[in-house]
């Protein structure tokens, strides 16, 4: 989506037509992918009590018919000139303190997803775009550091390293657990 030049929104599946509703409105977003339920709850019919107050939205695509939203797609579309200073992704408060509140992330900031993890792949893009944060699974924690290239790469601007996704290692290994972890990504935080 990103490079289609879509803006994400995301919506917590558990948020009732006040919250769906806001959050549309507030992002002006134009279409919705939706789970028709969830928990019992019918999000169809909680965007349907909604849609009168919702004069920007003109898309609604259900997860279930997924195949054939995939099927309807231009295979050689020419895709807009997205720029690291377009907006990626819009993320709300889950509002415990307030109403929602919307935070842009433009693509500059936000992570970069990579299909097949490639430890080279993620020094480089770290290394390139100033990365602030690192978060992946431990497996990806070990992998990095253990990278030929690693020793070599500028580094600094990282403030924290977070792994999540399965228990952190905490052996003694070369290079290995969460204490190692933070030693040698010389960070503030390695979580």
């Amino acid at each position: 989506m990103a490079l289609a030049g879509i803006t994400v929104v995301t919506v917590n599946p558990a948020y009732r037509q006040d919250e769906l509703r806001y959050i549309v409105s507030q992002s002006r977003a134009d279409g919705i992918f939706l789970l028709e339920e969830y928990r019992g709850c019918s999000m169809a019919g909680a965007l349907d009590s909604a849609r009168p107050h919702l004069p920007e939205l003109r898309h609604v695509w259900l997860f279930s018919k997924w195949e054939r939203f995939i099927a309807g797609g231009v295979a050689d579309a020419t895709l807009p000139g997205v720029t690291p200073d377009d907006m990626a992704q819009i993320q709300h408060t889950s509002g415990t303190t307030g109403f929602l509140k919307g935070a842009e992330l433009h693509h500059r900031r936000t992570n970069v997803l990579i299909r097949g993890f490639e430890p080279g792949l993620a020094l480089e893009l770290a290394e390139s775009e100033r990365a602030t944060l690192l978060g992946a699974v431990p497996t990806m924690l070990v992998a990095v550091p253990d990278y030929p290239s690693f020793g070599a790469r500028d580094l600094s601007s990282l403030r924290a390293v977070i792994g999540g996704g399965s228990p952190v290692f905490t052996g003694t290994g070369p290079a290995r657990g969460i204490r190692a972890r933070r030693a040698v990504f010389d960070c503030a935080r390695a979580d």
